[in-house]
């Protein structure tokens, strides 16, 4: 959000009731009578809860004939609700697509078996709801450990070096809140169309930063006079020096009116879970386990099958584990790890094995985070998996299974991976704090689970599903050592750090 609208929340508020009420007249359509059917149209949408689908897609064609022309599109879910119970409140989802061009052309590249090769980001489900003493935007979520957590909004201002709230309804305006009849013309049956100035705020309060390039807009509706769909007309832009030129695309669809729309404030979840509980509550309390993570080929092969060798005094994340290894991983594409207690502090020191080619051998150096700071860890817990934060409420049964579970809350299931992976660095994969893709959770008849995950990532113009299997073996507890080619470093002295 940009500071100067941050910094002007109270004029932003003032001058968007202004400019529907204001402005240049022939912007706007004259009637010596408001025409009560134009009325009907705006109050349709006018605080009522309904969803509007967003379609926002831009073209860039460069005239370089080398350069890459690329498709660039934004699909939205945004609620817009009017509760009298719940009170004002907005939910958005949104899926950003990037995609290559045949060159000089809209037609979309895409691979042998004929799908677009497209890079996706999809942002999850937020929920934000109005405070009616204040104005400011409350944020609400459901946590892993199934608590409701909600904050104030706010922005930090480096000028002021203060944080300032942000308001509701300067930021989530619903634009026929301010939209008026002489801001709309007949100009078919069931079609209207907005002044250009009513046009460009429109498209201001839907988040384009397009509005400048309106030409026009087009709005439909039943013949309850029930708006269905607004589509703006955008003229085509030219790059500096007419470099490049660029198609834009808006367009919306309004469905769920009223009470379908309408969004509640969110409640823990009330499922019972006690087995899932037990197995997430199994590693409290325990400092001697293994634990896996594999990921996995497109193919369904493994290709990386870390194990983590959990015990008291230290921690050893090993690469292409096998039974037979004689020797700490040795190519160069990455580090075996090591966590080792520091008597001192009781602090666990982070260390990779490292090639030294006077010796021609690996030994284990100090991870160090600055020239003078170790990379350390303050607990047993922090090293591994973070089970004990999970609450078994959050998750449901597959359909059709009796073992195997899912989340179904898109905010917990865009993050609920990052819960079983390792918390150390090195061997963490962070991205699943926040692109958590699939998620599945198979509980054993012992207690042990088995955890199918991954996120997506862009490669060569292409979506990749990294594919994570996570491995939680009762059998290994307390019935755990670290392998004797492991050579165990002294952390006298790293207290220092």
């Amino acid at each position: 959000m940009k500071k100067n609208k941050l910094l002007l929340i109270s004029f932003l508020l003032a001058a968007s009731l202004a400019a529907c009420s204001t402005g240049n007249k022939e912007n706007h359509y004259s009637f010596e009578k408001a025409d009560p059917e134009l009325q009907e149209v705006i109050n349709s949408l006018k605080g009522v809860s309904h969803t509007a689908n967003i379609s926002y897609d831009i073209y860039v064609n460069q005239v370089d004939p080398d350069a890459i022309d690329t498709f660039f599109g934004t699909s939205s879910e945004r609620t817009y609700s009017y509760s009298k119970e719940e009170g004002r409140g907005y939910k958005d989802r949104t899926i950003r697509t990037a995609i290559d061009l045949e060159k000089g052309t809209h037609n979309f590249v895409t691979d042998a078996n004929g799908d677009p090769l497209k890079t996706v980001y999809d942002n999850g489900e937020r929920l934000y709801f109005r405070d009616e003493k204040t104005g400011v935007i409350v944020a609400e979520y459901l946590g892993v450990d199934n608590e409701v957590q909600s904050f104030l909004q706010s922005d930090y201002d480096y000028e002021s070096g203060t944080y300032i709230p942000i308001s509701f309804d300067s930021e989530f305006r619903n634009p026929f809140d301010y939209i008026q009849p002489r801001d709309i013309k007949k100009v078919a049956n069931n079609k209207y169309e907005l002044s250009l100035d009513k046009a460009s705020f429109a498209l201001e309060c839907y988040g384009s930063a397009a509005a400048m390039a309106v030409v026009g807009s087009t709005i439909t509706t039943n013949d309850k006079h029930q708006i269905t769909s607004l589509h703006f007309e955008m003229g085509m832009e030219g790059g500096e020096g007419d470099t490049y030129t660029r198609t834009t695309t808006f367009d919306l669809e309004y469905s769920k009116f009223g009470k379908e729309s309408e969004l509640a404030h969110i409640k823990p979840c009330e499922n019972s879970n006690p087995r899932l509980q037990a197995a997430l509550n199994s590693l409290n309390g325990v400092t001697n386990y293994k634990y896996s993570k594999d990921y996995i080929n497109e193919d369904g092969s493994v290709k990386d099958h870390i194990m983590g060798y959990f015990t008291e005094d230290v921690a050893f994340f090993h690469h292409d584990d096998s039974p037979d290894d004689t020797s700490v991983y040795t190519r160069e594409d990455d580090y075996d790890y090591l966590a080792v207690i520091c008597n001192a502090n009781k602090k666990y020191y982070g260390y990779e094995f490292t090639y030294n080619a006077n010796t021609d051998s690996y030994y284990p150096a100090l991870i160090m985070l600055s020239s003078s700071a170790a990379y350390a860890i303050d607990t047993f817990s922090g090293l591994g998996p973070n089970l004990g934060a999970v609450s078994a409420s959050i998750f449901s049964l597959k359909e059709g299974t009796d073992n195997v579970y899912i989340v179904e809350n898109d905010v917990l299931r865009t993050s609920i991976a990052s819960y079983f992976d390792f918390q150390f660095l090195g061997v963490n994969s962070q991205v699943l704090e926040t692109r958590t893709s699939d998620f599945e959770l198979e509980l054993h008849e012992n207690g042990s689970m088995t955890i199918n995950t991954g996120y997506a990532y862009s490669e060569y113009g292409r979506v990749v599903e990294q594919k994570i299997v996570f491995n939680l073996d009762v059998s290994t507890f307390n019935n755990t050592t670290i392998p004797s080619y492991v050579e165990i470093p002294d952390t006298t002295g790293n207290e220092r750090f």
